[in-house]
């Protein structure tokens, strides 16, 4: 059996439907063994490969202060009212690099939309502007990076300025990847996949293959990988 079982989904599904404190509370012992403990798990079985590939790679398996995201939304500042997510989701992060909370590998599970993603998502201006400028000054190297991705991960280009930015002219040869505001590589993971008894093996795998991503944008900000 995997790490992650038939009941994660089966569970987050549920409170799609529920997504009240009483219901959750009713099901809590389900979120505690089939969610909570099984992405703790899913981190710990992942810390040592990653650790192989580099030291920096932060993967702990706890919630404050970890890899593992909180069940609970903020909902301070937003029209939804729900008060929990209906994913499990995780971010490794990279110690040294400046923006703390943007820049990892992430996983996020959930029922038929499940994805896996590499590299910086929305990093602070400043740090934005440090990556494009290597991808102008390293373009090789920025296209070597890219065409490293497995099949399945690609560049996401869902959010991007709507012209070239300041200092690149718009006939830019990579003006597309410079007007990225997050440079991550994401892709969608099956249901069954993720429920596989070889899953972190598999995840591993995939993810070794954004390295060279995380590398070249970690340059960007003097990190080395």
């Amino acid at each position: 059996m995997g790490i992650f079982t038939p009941e994660l989904f089966e569970f987050l599904a549920e409170l799609a439907d529920h997504n009240d404190r009483a219901w959750f509370e009713a099901n809590r012992h389900r979120y505690e063994d089939h969610v909570k403990q099984a992405c703790f798990t899913f981190v710990e079985e992942v810390a040592g490969p990653l650790a192989g590939f580099s030291a920096r790679f932060e993967a702990v398996p706890r919630i404050q202060g970890g890899s593992v995201f909180r069940i609970h939304r903020d909902t301070r500042f937003t029209k939804d009212p729900a008060p929990y997510r209906t994913s499990a989701a995780m971010r490794i992060g990279i110690s040294g690099v400046g923006d703390v909370h943007t820049a990892g590998l992430y996983l996020s599970l959930e029922p038929g939309r499940s994805t896996t993603g590499a590299g910086f998502w929305k990093p602070s201006t400043a740090v934005a502007q440090r990556v494009r400028a290597n991808i102008d000054a390293r373009p090789d190297q920025w296209s070597g990076a890219v065409a490293a991705l497995p099949p399945g991960l690609e560049l996401m280009r869902v959010d991007s300025l709507v012209r070239a930015p300041k200092d690149y002219p718009a006939g830019h040869p990579f003006v597309d990847d410079l007007r990225l505001k997050s440079f991550v590589a994401s892709g969608p993971l099956d249901d069954a996949a993720v429920l596989g008894d070889h899953f972190p093996e598999a995840w591993i795998g995939m993810v070794e293959r954004a390295i060279p991503l995380l590398k070249f944008l970690c340059d960007a900000v003097d990190v080395d990988l």
